[in-house]
C-alpha cells in the first residue's frame, strides 16, 4: 500500500492511497454552512461507482464527533483506478485523512477485503469470487459494517466475517504505522 498526504493545498487534509488494484484520493475541507444544511457532506467524483456511495457515506458521517453550528465538514472521494478492493480503499484513505485533519473522531476505522466462492474464503481475488468488505473500529474493536454486492450463503458470510476481523486487525496496525511515519516525517522537517 502506497500513501501520500498533503497533495491538495486548500484541504484540511488529503490522502492518496494506492493498492495493486485501486488508487483513490480523499480530502477533507471546512466550509460555511446554513442552519438547515447537514453537518457532514460526502461527495464522490463521477468515476466512483454508485454501489459504494451509501455504505462509504454512512461510515464517514458516523465517525465525526465534532459539531460546529456554522461549519460543514465536506469529504471528497475520487478514484484514479478502481478494482475489487475499492470500498476498503475509500474507508482507509478517509481514516488516514481524518486522523491527520485534527477533527474530532469517534474512532479510527480501517477496512479489508476477502473473497468468497463455492470453495470458501480467500484473501486473493480470482475470477468469479465475490468481494466482502468490512469496516472495523480499531479502538472499540467493533465491526462498523460488512458490505458485499450479491448473494452469499450464510455460512460463507460467517466465515468471511471471521477472516475479515483478522484482516482488519492487521490492516489497523498497518494504518497506525503509516500514520506514525507521516507524522514523524512532518515533525522532522
Amino acid at each position: 500500500m502506497e500513501v501520500r498526504t498533503g497533495m491538495i493545498s486548500k484541504a484540511l487534509s488529503s490522502c492518496y492511497l494506492k493498492t495493486n488494484k485501486t488508487s483513490v484520493v480523499c480530502s477533507i475541507h471546512f466550509e460555511q454552512k446554513g442552519e438547515t444544511e447537514p453537518q457532514v457532506e460526502v461527495v464522490f467524483s463521477e468515476v466512483v461507482p454508485l454501489w459504494t456511495h451509501s455504505p462509504a457515506s454512512s461510515i464517514v458521517k458516523s465517525l465525526f464527533s465534532t459539531k460546529v453550528r456554522s461549519t460543514r465538514i465536506k469529504v471528497f472521494f475520487h478514484t484514479v483506478k478502481h478494482g475489487s478492493d475499492l470500498f476498503s480503499c475509500l474507508v482507509n484513505s478517509f481514516s488516514i485523512c481524518g486522523m491527520l485533519s485534527g477533527v474530532g473522531m469517534v474512532d479510527t476505522v480501517c477496512s479489508s477485503t476477502v473473497y468468497a466462492g463455492k470453495n470458501g474464503i480467500t484473501l486473493t481475488d480470482d475470477q468469479g469470487l465475490l468481494p466482502l468488505h468490512m469496516a472495523y473500529m480499531i479502538h472499540k474493536k467493533k465491526v462498523a459494517q460488512i458490505h458485499f454486492d450479491g448473494c452469499l450463503d450464510s455460512n460463507l458470510i460467517a466465515k468471511g466475517a471471521e477472516e475479515l476481523v483478522r484482516a482488519c486487525i492487521e490492516q489497523g496496525s498497518l494504518l497506525k504505522l503509516k500514520i506514525e511515519e507521516i507524522v514523524k516525517g512532518r515533525t522532522s522537517m
